[in-house]
């Protein structure tokens, strides 16, 4: 399967290497000092902090993020994915599967 992605922005790049999936969390939101509660669905984890996730969003779901899935890097060292793609990561991939980051 090919999914369009976007990974690390510049100052965020996306770690290169190799790693395995781990915990996933439904939705997930960083921790403070981030007052303005950026919430993220299908998170899966591959290491410490990144992982594969849904566009994200605030408040009331109503403001999404306009993310340029496969034209440029957004995110803060994720792989921000469409949330039909991240649910399938989240709910068909199982923990252990390798993931290789690569340029």
């Amino acid at each position: 399967m090919v999914f369009l992605a976007s990974s690390g922005k510049p100052g965020y790049s996306t770690p290169i290497g190799e790693y395995t999936t781990g915990q996933k969390i439904r939705t997930n939101s960083p921790k403070p000092p981030n007052t303005d509660k950026v919430f993220m669905d299908y998170f899966t984890r591959f290491i410490g902090g990144i992982g594969f996730h849904g566009n994200p969003w605030k408040g009331d779901r109503s403001h999404r993020f306009n993310t340029p899935f496969g034209q440029r890097p957004a995110s803060h060292g994720c792989i921000r994915l469409a949330d039909v793609d991240a649910k399938f990561i989240y709910y068909y991939v199982p923990k252990g599967t390798p993931v290789t980051v690569q340029r």
